[in-house]
């Protein structure tokens, strides 16, 4: 039965001939339940009044939108089925002073279930672990579409993660990763991931596999951001692993501070060059993202047909055209195409250069204009066609150009040309779109 301050008070006897014994005064103290609305604190030994309810088929219920302020050292031998708005928190706000973990005896089970395939909850400043290198055989995670899970300060140490399977949200903020025994699988469609300033350690010191693995998650409503962490990754191991570049639809890899060695990574199966959806910015030890790369073409005869005065048309190219070795975020997109696939939206200057000449012998130069096309509309700026005229000859002339623009995902580049003056058609031998 609660009972107010008052109420408990007058409860008591006066104590003026020495009624209240010493073992009244102990068992007093540990059936008081240390219990403030929903917030009930957990001590070491799980004392009456200062605990997790008992488990129920091996199964401890925490009720939707409590609150588990854990003081001490806290090792279950059930598990916890977290409730839809339950906090799970430390007391003093410490990972060194407050811990909740699976006993070495518990056996293959997880920490964390939810009945509840919606449940949202957040963890916050505490040390958890299945204590693996003692030989437990338990795990952290055994959850099934979670809506929002939430750590915060929290010390995953000593453990075998498990698996978080289809969560809407997965929050990871300010956390250390230490001695982590194997791979925390993260699987789902629609999943949105965000490790924010992690802390690696031990990487090498006995771990099984990565970190952590997304290679079960798929696009297109998967999202990645991994920023301000600080690692050094000293055995063949990764702090997180993917597929590939198709894994999320988008990822963010910026901020952090890593250390790889020739065989550790911090982030593994896509790299910079790689990087269609994903990119990297920011990092130190890993090179940014950049869009870069070209389309080149030499010693083409192919005859760019002129329709008219004044007509843009695109460059004839004979099909030799090739996309440059350091190509990133371009494809090549048909001849003399340039198609840019970055997620991103990049600020683009297309270099063009190329060696052109009028067909037919003899005569003066005719004035002939070149420019870049996207999507086949002219490039322009403040709705004025960016293009430079040249007078071609007979004999193969050099010309070279500069012109910016914004690209998106899809946008093709496509060099073009216009006749200003003059009738004849134009070859071009030799040309190269680079990016700049």
């Amino acid at each position: 039965m609660a009972l107010n301050l008052e109420q408990l008070l007058n409860s008591f006897p006066d104590n003026n001939s020495g009624q209240i014994t010493p073992e009244d005064l102990r068992n007093f103290v540990e059936s008081t339940e240390l219990k403030y609305d929903n917030w009930t604190i957990v001590k070491p030994g799980q004392p009456e009044g200062n605990k997790f309810p008992d488990p129920v088929g091996g199964v401890i219920t925490l009720p939707e939108n409590t609150t588990w302020v854990i003081n001490g050292q806290i090792p279950l031998s059930a598990s916890l089925d977290v409730g839809d708005g339950c906090v799970i928190r430390s007391l003093s706000g410490s990972f060194t002073n407050d811990a909740l973990g699976l006993d070495v005896a518990s056996g293959a089970i997880p920490l964390f279930v939810n009945s509840n395939s919606q449940a949202s909850f957040e963890i916050s400043g505490l040390s958890l672990g299945t204590q693996s290198i003692a030989g437990g055989t338990g795990r952290l995670f055994g959850l099934t579409d979670p809506s929002v899970v939430t750590f915060n300060d929290v010390a995953f140490q000593d453990l075998a993660f498990g698996n978080i399977d289809n969560s809407d949200f997965l929050f990871m903020n300010n956390c250390a990763f230490v001695l982590v025994q194997d791979t925390l699988s993260i699987t789902g469609t629609t999943v949105r991931v965000s490790v924010s300033n992690p802390q690696i350690a031990g990487l090498g010191l006995g771990l099984l596999s990565d970190c952590i693995d997304l290679t079960g998650l798929s696009a297109p409503l998967v999202d990645l951001s991994i920023n301000g962490g600080s690692a050094s990754i000293d055995s063949p191991n990764s702090f997180v692993v993917v597929a590939d570049d198709d894994v999320a639809n988008r990822t963010i890899v910026s901020g952090n501070v890593i250390e790889e060695t020739s065989t550790g990574k911090f982030f593994k199966g896509v790299d910079v060059t790689q990087g269609i959806k994903t990119t990297f910015s920011g990092n130190s030890g890993i090179p940014n993202t950049k869009a870069q790369g070209g389309i080149v073409q030499a010693g083409s005869s192919a005859v760019t047909v002129i329709p008219g005065l004044g007509q843009w048309v695109p460059i004839a190219g004979d099909g030799t055209d090739v996309l440059t070795s350091n190509s990133q975020r371009f494809v090549r997109a048909g001849s003399l195409s340039l198609e840019y696939v970055g997620i991103d939206q990049e600020d683009f200057v297309g270099q063009l250069t190329l060696s052109a000449r009028r067909t037919g012998g003899g005569g003066g130069e005719q004035q002939t204009s070149f420019s870049l096309a996207i999507n086949g509309n002219t490039v322009s700026e403040s709705g004025v066609e960016v293009s430079l005229p040249f007078d071609l000859p007979n004999d193969p002339k050099t010309i070279g150009i500069n012109i910016p623009t914004v690209l998106n995902q899809g946008d093709i580049v496509t060099p073009i040309l216009r006749k200003d003056a003059g009738a004849e058609d134009v070859i071009v031998e030799n040309i190269q779109l680079l990016e700049v």
